[in-house]
């Protein structure tokens, strides 16, 4: 968006006409989003998902294990519109292609996401002084945050001249609602139903077999515990004996960890599943290779520095060649967990198969003698 209201294309020459506008939607009165194609198609996306969350800042590396937020007793965001879905496609001879949705509120509380911060300045981690903080200045801070989606769409139809398509979903196991305001659940996607134009049954019903990676028996831990994946995909017509399926494997060599612990590499991927504190800090040991001396800078305006900043910067500081860890995490890739869970084989209706292999990418880390 321009500072006047109007669109900004990236890609100027796709020629697409993105128009913002306002429509009153029953209880709510709000923008939608209206895109004409070159060929004068008009996409309209008016059904909106909302989501709010809610934060607490702690000083110092705190671990979730000791916190628990909540709305009543956290900072709490403003509810915002994080999507617009498509509603209708309009064809150039007048026909529309309708999209339904079913609402569900306050569906999904996602897990609970950390965090944290550390500065170091020169004289408060190498021990030579305060230079830049006050004494006692805790300069490590975590951040706890949630986000709930309060009003999601889930896909239920798809209508247009000539047939439909019906989305039949079921409540997840592994996704939490709040239970507050709502008893909604979040969907997963069960089958898909295609049919003529007045015909009673199917023309083609598509199947999706589900299961969890992860225990679900608890219910209270499932939403932390597990993954849904999708185990086979079967295709019928209106004749069943026609029925043709593809079937997916994973990893299941170990169980994945929960979705909040702190076993994961730079990149993301479980690089530990050892005992100790699974909510250890994100903050990697940094290694100091060669000691050098930091000389401090020229200040010739003193009235952007305050006084006792400038004395206190008018001697050099050694740097000393070690490891710097404030109750630091482990952060490296090990190359053992990182494919649990993964997609590693589709059987197809032909009886043939293919198999997925992973290795991970080279990285360099590089060496700095100074700083």
């Amino acid at each position: 968006m321009k500072k006047g209201g109007g669109i900004f294309l990236i890609n100027p020459d796709s020629h697409l006409k993105i128009e913002r506008k306002k429509e009153n939607f029953g209880n709510r009165f709000d923008d939608y989003w209206s895109i004409t194609t070159p060929d004068g198609i008009i996409y309209n996306f008016k059904a909106q998902e909302m989501r709010r969350g809610y934060y607490k800042p702690f000083q110092g590396l705190v671990d979730a294990f000791r916190v628990t937020i909540d709305e009543q007793n956290s900072f709490r965001s403003d509810e915002l519109i994080s999507s617009w879905f498509l509603t209708s496609i309009t064809l150039t001879n007048g026909d529309v292609i309708e999209f339904k949705y079913s609402e569900y509120y306050d569906s999904v509380l996602s897990p609970l996401y950390t965090s944290q911060t550390r500065t170091d300045y020169l004289g408060t981690m190498y021990q030579h002084g305060d230079i830049y903080l006050p004494d006692g200045y805790d300069h490590t801070s975590t951040v706890f945050s949630r986000d709930i989606t309060s009003l999601e769409q889930v896909l239920k139809e798809i209508k247009w001249k000539y047939g439909k398509v019906v989305f039949k979903t079921s409540d997840r196991k592994d996704v939490r609602s709040t239970g507050e305001w709502s008893s909604d659940t979040s969907q997963k996607l069960d089958t898909i139903l295609v049919y003529q134009r007045n015909a009673g049954a199917p023309l083609r019903t598509f199947t999706f077999h589900n299961s969890y990676l992860g225990n679900v028996d608890d219910t209270q831990k499932a939403y932390l515990l597990a993954r849904l994946c999708l185990d086979s995909l079967t295709i019928s017509g209106n004749d069943r004996l026609k029925e043709y399926g593809y079937a997916f494997g994973y990893n299941r060599e170990r169980a994945l960890p929960p979705k909040d612990y702190h076993v994961y590499d730079y990149w993301g991927y479980v690089n530990s599943l050892g005992s100790g504190n699974p909510y250890s800090s994100l903050i990697p040991a940094y290694t100091v290779e060669q000691s050098f001396t930091v000389e401090p800078p020229e200040i010739t305006n003193l009235i952007d520095v305050s006084l006792n900043h400038y004395n206190a910067n008018k001697r050099n500081v050694t740097v000393h060649k070690g490891t710097i860890c404030n109750e630091c995490g482990f952060r490296e890739y090990t190359g053992i967990f990182p494919t649990i869970g993964m997609l590693t084989s589709i059987v197809y209706p032909t009886g043939g198969k293919t198999t997925f292999v992973y290795e991970p990418n080279q990285y360099m880390t590089p060496h700095y003698g100074r700083m």
